[in-house]
């Protein structure tokens, strides 16, 4: 007697059935894994534009360091006139 014959069809289909599930949770796995992989990259291209953005806001506006130039050229200026 051959070793399939021990097992009853109603076995055989519930073993199919594991295996199936176990093969279609593995492939969901997977599919998890790439997702969170993908996620990760896009996290860390946020964090890096945010960098970026953080060191945009800090740095003084260009407007505003030519205004404060002009301003000090003034005061030198205005000092020169008052003292003559």
């Amino acid at each position: 007697m051959t070793s399939i014959n021990r097992f009853s069809w109603s076995q055989i289909k519930d073993l199919r059935n594991v295996a199936h599930h176990a093969d279609t949770e593995s492939r969901q796995n997977e599919d998890y894994k790439r997702r969170v992989r993908q996620l990760e990259e896009e996290l860390n291209g946020v964090r890096a534009r945010l960098q970026i953005a953080e060191q945009e806001a800090n740095a003084p506006s260009p407007l505003l360091l030519q205004l404060q130039e002009e301003m000090e050229k003034m005061k030198v200026s205005a000092s020169k006139n008052s003292g003559s």
